[in-house]
């Protein structure tokens, strides 16, 4: 299943943007989950990164990189893991040639594992949009790096219920577990993990690789005193992110 589950206001400024859900996932790292990607209805992801116009979906994450006045490309020093060029380019494209149509969430989630922000933070989205979405989905992952923001029309509206808590340094995930929040980290190398409260991914190429995100599911937001999940630098931004976490 495939199609538009949200078409509005961005909640961090209001600019328009478009969720947009696809199943057969060829990403090797979370198995056959459903993908949700959070982009710009206006501005080609790239054009987006480039111009700083990214921070409707993406806020603060430090890892989108500086906007740069170059014609192409994207922004200067990006470290996401998400290549652009790939899915979100291909989903936006199809979006604009009206390939998708509206559909209700609830039935597009259903029975599915599901991914919270392919692209995007899921923040930038109506929380209900999620929980419809999750509500008879048989499993799903999401992250947030606005669990810590706020707006000046009041608190941020991060689903940390059903994401969670990014962090980019010890500091922000000592920050977030007072808080009782679970974090995922990005760490410079697996001697950089807090045994004591977190667990190298079981879906990295450090842990071997030995299992899917669709079949492990540590990545749910709040589970009790279940502990939080570290990974090393990687995807298309690990060189840029080597450098911002020394």
């Amino acid at each position: 299943m495939r199609g538009i589950i949200y078409e509005g206001p961005s909640l961090i400024d209001g600019s328009p943007i478009v969720v947009i859900v696809t199943s057969d996932s060829k990403n090797t790292k979370t198995g056959d989950m459903m993908q949700s990607w959070i982009l710009r209805a206006d501005i080609d992801p790239l054009a987006a990164n480039r111009t700083g116009a990214d921070y409707s979906i993406c806020g603060q994450c430090i890892h989108r990189g500086m906007p740069t006045d170059r014609d192409n490309g994207q922004a200067k020093d990006r470290s996401c893991y998400v290549a652009l060029h790939h899915a979100p380019l291909s989903v936006f494209k199809a979006y604009k040639r009206g390939s998708y149509s509206h559909i209700d969430p609830v039935d597009a989630g259903s029975g599915q594992y599901v991914r919270l922000g392919s692209y995007g933070d899921p923040a930038a989205v109506p929380t209900h949009i999620w929980q419809a979405l999750t509500s008879r989905a048989r499993g799903r992952t999401g992250y947030t790096h606005r669990w810590f923001e706020t707006d000046s029309d009041g608190p941020n509206p991060a689903p940390t219920d059903l994401c969670m808590a990014s962090a980019d340094s010890i500091h922000e995930a000592r920050r977030a577990w007072s808080e009782g929040l679970r974090t995922f980290r990005v760490v410079r190398s697996v001697d950089d993990i807090d045994r004591d409260n977190e667990v190298l991914c079981p879906a990295s190429e450090e842990a071997g690789k030995r299992v899917t995100c669709e079949d492990c599911r540590l990545c749910t937001g709040q589970r009790g005193n279940v502990k939080s999940v570290a990974i090393p630098a990687h995807g298309a931004g690990k060189r840029n992110s080597l450098n911002i976490l020394q």
